[in-house]
């Protein structure tokens, strides 16, 4: 059972910072398989419309029935041990390109991270992966790490531990 909170309903981006417990692979459809090892993983989204209904949706993965983005499937098929949110409105910020597409190019490019070719990011341009493992020891410092991204991107931002 997951705690309320108070999400704006706003759109807006977040990121997903997932620790996965063991290795296993997610089944999308007939075809797609990801490999997902056990460890850290940043997943980078966004809410076009509703960031509250988004995000209460993240907080319930384990109750989902219907699984429509590929971050459903790798929280209801891959064992889950902990979840934390960080998530910024954008209702201030004009940028030349979509919010989720300038975060994860971001998080690519850091020296510690690998990109799941392809997973979540099927309608963006220039960007490989919304998935990342991240080669971190601990997820507290994968939570400052982004901390500092989200500081510096948006100023305004949120963090909600599951």
């Amino acid at each position: 059972m997951s705690r309320e909170i108070d999400i704006p309903d706003r759109k807006g981006v977040y990121i997903l910072i997932l620790e996965v417990s063991e290795e296993c692979n997610i089944h999308i459809g007939k075809t797609k398989i990801f490999k997902i090892d056990k460890g850290i993983y940043i997943y980078v989204g966004s809410a076009l419309h509703s960031l509250r209904r988004r995000l209460k949706r993240y907080l319930k993965f384990r109750e989902l029935k219907k699984l429509h983005w590929h971050i459903d499937y790798l929280l209801t098929q891959c064992s889950i041990s902990n979840i934390s949110i960080i998530y910024a409105t954008l209702e201030k910020y004009k940028l030349s390109i979509r919010p989720e597409t300038l975060l994860s190019n971001l998080i690519n490019s850091l020296k510690n991270t690998i990109p799941i070719k392809g997973f979540g990011c099927t309608d963006l341009r220039g960007v490989k992966s919304n998935l990342y493992k991240i080669n971190v020891n601990n997820v507290e410092n994968v939570k400052n790490i982004m901390i500092i991204i989200f500081d510096e991107l948006f100023k305004n931002y949120h963090i909600y531990i599951v």
